[in-house]
């Protein structure tokens, strides 16, 4: 999928925020729309036993507020979230 970039905008629209593998096996990774204040979360990996028909690579599970997404001190226990990489440090 190809975005354009706005006037005076040399960024992607979305930035990469948190990944986490969910219990049927699939991978969700949140990403949050710049600008709008809003949260993606997306199917990124389908898991190979997953039965779950809207785990499709590429389908929005859910959209809400940066606000939304636990920090990863609050998930529950055995529920592991991976923080975005530090890009400023390499």
């Amino acid at each position: 999928m190809a975005y354009e970039a706005v006037a005076g905008q040399g960024r992607e629209p979305f930035e990469w925020r948190a990944m986490e593998g969910l219990p049927c096996g699939c991978v969700a990774v949140a990403y949050e729309a710049r600008g709008m204040g809003l949260v993606l979360v997306n199917v990124e990996a389908k898991g190979p036993l997953c039965g779950a028909t809207d785990h499709q690579i590429g389908r929005t599970l859910t959209v809400g507020e940066p606000a939304d997404l636990a920090p990863a001190a609050d998930r529950e226990p055995g529920n592991p979230s991976i923080d975005p990489p530090d890009t400023m440090s390499a």
